[in-house]
C-alpha cells in the first residue's frame, strides 16, 4: 500500500514532467552549463559516493568497475522535481524544473563478467532572463533638449538559452582473480545549446537587436576504473577521458535595419574536459556503512578553439555518505526495521573562480519483496554562490524518487539462488 502513491507520482512525473526551464544565472559564465549529477538513486542519497561502493544499482555510473561484484540483472532509474530559489539584492524568483535524472541497465552474462547500458544529463545551460529598465531624460540631459533626443526611453535586454548535455554508455565489468573489479566504458556525449539575446531600447529612435547562436557537438569518451575490496574496506578509481570533434554553430544577428542582418554558420574543434575520482568505503558491520569520493575535472584541458582565450579554472568534488540498516538479518521484519537510511554531504566547485555548491542529502530505501529492489525517497538541499556576484545565490529544495529492480537468472560458483 505504502508504494502505490510513489509509484503513480512516478508514473505521473515521467508522462508529464519534461524538462522545465532550469534557471540557474551562474550556468551563463560555465561551459556547457551547471554540471548535473545523473547518477543512480543510491549514490545520490549519499552525497554523490559510489567510486568504491560494490552495490547491484549503482551500476557504471560512478565506476564501471561496479559491474564486477554485479551477481544479477538489475535495472535502475530516477525522476527529480527541483525547486529552485534565486535570490539577488533582496529580490526573489522561485522555478520549478522536473525530469529523469539516470537510466541503467546491468546484465552479467556468466563467466563473461557484466556488460552495462546507461543513459545520463551531464549538464544544463538552459537559462531564461529579462530586464527593463526606465529612464528619465530630464534627470540625464537637464535641458540639452537635442542629447535627450537620442536618449532612450526605456532599454529592455534579455537571454533565452535552451539544451542540454545527455550521455549515453556501453560499459564492462569483472572480476580479476576474485579479488579486484575491474570495468571499461565506452561513451557517447551529446551537447547541443540554443542562445538568443535580445535588446531592445524604445524612444524616438528606437531600435532592437536579436543575437541568436545555435551549436551542435558530440563526441566520444573512454572510461575506466578498478577497486579493490580489502575485508570490510575497498578502495575504488575511476576516470573518463574525451576526444576531440568538431562543433557546429549558426549564429544569426538582426536588427532594425536592414543592414544589421548577418547569418554566420561555422565549425571549430572542442574537446570537453577530462575527470578523474578516487574513493574508499567501509562496511563496519551489516547494520552500517561509509564512504567517501574526491573528484577533479580537469578544465584545463578544456579546448574550446572558438574561445581561446578563456581561462578556466579546475573543479574539486569532494562528498562523503553513511547508510544504517536497523535490523538486516531478521527473518520476519517489519518495513522500517530493513529499510535503508541514507545521508550524504556534497562540496562542489563550480568552472569559475571560487564559485561552489553545497548539498545535504536525507534519504531512505524502501524494500520491495526479498531482496528484489528498492525505491529510493530522497531529499536534497543546495546551495550555489558565488563570490563575484554580491549579495546574489541559488537555494535548491529537490525531490527525487528513485527505482532500483534486480532478478538473478543464473546459479554462480560461489553463491545461490
Amino acid at each position: 500500500m505504502f508504494f502505490k502513491p510513489l509509484i503513480s507520482l512516478f508514473s505521473l512525473l515521467c508522462l508529464a514532467g519534461l524538462p522545465v526551464q532550469a534557471q540557474s544565472l551562474l550556468g551563463l559564465n560555465y561551459p556547457m552549463g551547471i554540471p548535473e549529477h545523473g547518477v543512480s538513486s543510491i549514490s545520490q542519497s549519499l552525497g554523490g559516493c559510489g567510486v568504491a561502493i560494490e552495490n547491484d544499482f549503482l551500476g557504471a555510473f560512478n565506476n564501471p568497475a561496479n559491474l564486477g561484484s554485479t551477481r544479477r540483472t538489475t535495472f535502475s532509474t530516477g525522476v527529480g522535481i527541483n525547486l529552485l530559489n534565486i535570490a539577488d539584492h533582496g529580490e526573489n524568483t522561485n522555478h520549478l524544473n522536473a525530469s529523469l535524472f539516470a537510466i541503467s541497465l546491468s546484465i552479467p552474462v556468466a563467466r563473461f563478467g557484466t556488460f552495462g547500458l546507461s543513459i545520463n544529463p551531464e549538464s544544463n545551460p538552459s537559462v531564461r532572463f529579462r530586464t527593463i529598465e526606465q529612464f528619465n531624460k530630464t534627470d540625464i540631459a537637464g535641458n540639452d533638449a537635442e542629447q535627450a533626443l537620442f536618449l532612450p526611453d526605456s532599454v529592455e535586454m534579455g537571454i533565452l538559452r535552451t539544451g542540454n548535455s545527455l550521455s549515453w554508455q556501453i560499459a564492462w565489468g569483472y572480476n580479476l582473480f576474485r579479488k579486484v573489479r575491474i570495468g571499461a566504458a565506452l561513451k557517447r556525449y551529446n551537447f547541443y545549446q540554443n542562445t538568443t539575446e535580445l535588446l531592445r531600447s524604445g524612444g524616438t529612435l528606437s531600435n532592437r537587436l536579436i543575437d541568436s547562436a545555435w551549436t551542435r557537438f558530440h563526441t566520444y569518451a573512454f572510461r575506466g576504473g578498478i577497486i579493490v575490496p580489502v575485508k570490510r574496506f575497498s578502495l575504488g578509481l575511476s576516470g573518463e577521458y574525451y576526444f576531440m570533434n568538431d562543433a557546429d554553430m549558426s549564429r544569426f544577428i538582426f536588427g532594425t535595419r536592414a543592414n544589421d542582418t548577418l547569418k554566420t554558420p561555422d565549425t571549430y574543434n572542442l574537446k570537453p574536459a577530462p575527470s578523474i575520482a578516487f574513493g574508499g568505503s567501509w562496511q563496519i558491520n551489516q547494520q552500517w556503512l561509509v564512504a567517501a569520493d574526491a573528484g577533479i575535472r580537469l578544465w584545463d584541458r578544456y579546448f574550446d578553439a572558438s574561445q581561446s582565450t578563456r581561462t578556466i579554472d579546475n573543479t574539486l568534488t569532494l562528498s562523503s555518505g553513511v547508510q544504517f540498516i536497523p535490523a538486516p538479518t531478521l527473518l520476519s521484519p517489519k518495513i522500517y526495521e530493513i529499510t535503508q537510511y541514507r545521508a550524504g554531504l556534497r562540496y562542489s566547485q563550480l568552472p569559475g573562480a571560487d564559485a561552489s555548491e553545497f548539498a545535504l542529502t536525507l534519504a531512505a530505501g524502501f524494500p520491495m519483496q526479498t531482496d528484489a529492489g528498492l525505491i529510493d525517497v530522497i531529499i536534497e538541499l543546495a546551495r550555489r554562490t558565488d563570490p563575484r556576484f554580491n549579495e546574489y545565490h541559488e537555494n535548491i529544495v529537490g525531490l527525487k524518487i528513485g527505482i532500483n529492480a534486480g532478478r538473478k537468472w543464473y546459479k554462480t560458483e560461489s553463491g545461490s539462488y
